[in-house]
């Protein structure tokens, strides 16, 4: 059953595996892909998938010269390594690619724990030489990892809370839109992961138990494909640069206003996710919460739950033109008390904006700085750095300060008055 085969794809896993423990141990700071560093980056599916991949490698190897019963359990353990891996290189590749980009997502450890070695165990599993069909119960057992993780995942949110995102228990943001939406994820997450076993089962078989030498060529062919388009991935693409000539620098901070004390960052109604009526429901909703108020807000964040009919909105103070960094409002369609001031005692200040440096003269100073970071950055646009500033107040320091929002993700606040930077964090955008 087992053949020379079938060791050396279980010796390139393993080899993989210590490739990939090194890459992540040698990150110093929080790289592109990854949000943690050392052993804190094992509280992440990817990396405990690969592991268990490997250490039913290391297994596979050692029971060489097991009874059948012993090999039709590694068999099914060797299912659910492969479905768990499997599972990281779908969402990967089909879901958080398109979405952050590729390159980002297949760089350093992560080339191999999100491509190489999950690729590997699939090859390896569909070409795994079996003398009986695998029952189609034993595709259940492929659904533990995922089950195990996810439950403790969520007990540990329900038990010592989601905290702020990505430092908190939610690192994930699966309960983002609350714990009902979290669960539907979590049991999909398991049934995504039942569907992939059930798949690699079915291909076993069909080159295992048929053996026709024109699918056996046609695996060939379809494993090929995907390693050209790897090769690809990783080397070609790189080097296309892509055309940002229509593409903004850095520039004031969009702002639009509803009725006479709600104003807003004008791309919170771009959001690709929300169809035109639930954006004519939000500004519906701003348009009544603006008749409570008699003086300016500016609104931080907007939650649309349509499934739920409901509508949350937090704000902050907006004074002459200039966004607090602290003095929150919050709103919600469940109750009608309107945009109300969460802490009454809180006063807003006079301020004074005469005299401010000019933003646009701080933008060389920012980029410059900024040019350091890349590779901790969201660089989707070649090195084009990009972005809006916004003038704000640090209630507690009393101060004023642009904030540079830099390629979606990262920021660099600078002393409105003194030119100083005073504050920055650059992250790439990469969830895991």
């Amino acid at each position: 059953m087992k053949d020379k085969n079938n060791k050396i794809y279980n010796f390139v896993i393993i080899a993989l595996g210590i490739i990939g423990t090194i890459l992540m141990f040698r990150q110093k700071e929080s790289a592109i892909g990854l949000t943690t560093v050392g052993l804190a980056n094992f509280k992440f599916f990817t990396v405990q998938s690969n592991y268990f991949c490997v250490i039913v490698a290391i297994l596979w190897i050692l029971t060489d010269k097991a009874d059948e019963k012993k090999k039709k359990l590694m068999i099914t353990m060797k299912l659910m390594a492969a479905s768990a891996v499997g599972l990281t290189f779908a969402i990967v590749a089909f879901f958080l690619g398109p979405l952050y980009g590729h390159i980002l997502l297949y760089q350093d450890a992560n080339l191999i724990f999100h491509l190489l070695l999950p690729l590997v165990a699939i090859a390896e599993f569909v070409f795994l030489d079996v003398e009986e069909r695998i029952p189609l119960n034993k595709t259940l057992f492929a659904m533990i990892p995922s089950f195990l993780y996810g439950t403790v995942y969520l007990l540990n949110n329900l038990i010592n809370g989601a905290g702020e995102w990505p430092d908190g228990n939610d690192w994930y943001g699966f309960l983002n839109w609350g714990l009902p939406i979290g669960i539907m994820i979590y049991l999909g997450v398991i049934l995504v992961t039942w569907f992939i076993a059930c798949i690699l089962r079915a291909v076993n078989q069909v080159i295992h138990m048929k053996q026709t030498r024109i699918i056996r060529i046609t695996s060939v062919v379809f494993l090929g494909i995907l390693l050209i388009a790897a090769v690809i991935l990783l080397f070609v693409m790189p080097k296309i640069k892509p055309d940002i000539t229509d593409k903004p620098d850095i520039t004031a901070e969009p702002i639009g206003c509803i009725g006479n004390h709600v104003y807003y960052p004008e791309n919170m109604f771009l959001s690709e996710g929300r169809s035109e009526e639930q954006n004519a429901a939000i500004k519906s909703y701003l348009e009544s919460l603006d008749k409570t108020l008699d003086e300016d807000v500016y609104i931080t964040l907007c939650m649309d739950y349509p499934a739920y009919g409901r509508i949350d909105v937090s704000a902050t103070a907006y004074v002459n033109g200039v966004v607090l960094s602290y003095f929150p409002y919050t709103a919600t369609t469940e109750n009608d008390k309107g945009l109300v001031q969460k802490f009454s005692r809180m006063v807003r200040p006079e301020l004074d904006t005469s005299g401010l440096l000019d933003p646009n003269e701080l933008i060389p100073s920012v980029k410059a700085f900024a040019s350091q970071n890349t590779d901790k950055m969201y660089m989707d646009r070649g090195d084009t750095i990009y972005g809006t500033y916004l003038l704000k107040y640090d209630m507690e320091k009393e101060k004023l300060y642009y904030e540079y929002t830099l390629n979606e993700w990262s920021y660099v606040n600078v002393d409105a008055r003194s030119g100083e930077i005073i504050g920055w964090n650059f992250y790439d955008g990469v969830i895991y």
